[in-house]
This record gives structure tokens, C-alpha cells and sequence, in this order.
């Protein structure tokens, strides 16, 4: 492949990434509110 071809795909796979970093985060964020709010569970 050539660097034509390989470049929107490293674009499309940086969005990708930053897409699961954010959801990683929500995550983190709303595991942490559980954490420190028990009576929510």
C-alpha cells in the first residue's frame, strides 16, 4: 500500500481512538460518582 492509500485510514483510526479515549473517560468519570456517592447505588 502507499501512503495515498494508508493515510485516511490512520485518520480514520485517530478518530476511532479519540472516540474509545472519550468513552473511557465518561466512563472513568461516572465510575468515579458511584464511588464517592454510594448512596446512588
Amino acid at each position: 500500500m502507499t501512503y495515498a492509500t494508508l493515510k485516511p485510514v490512520s485518520q480514520a483510526f485517530e478518530q476511532r481512538k479519540r472516540l474509545i479515549f472519550v468513552r473511557v473517560a465518561a466512563a472513568l468519570a461516572v465510575l468515579l460518582l458511584f464511588l464517592t456517592k454510594p448512596g446512588l447505588s
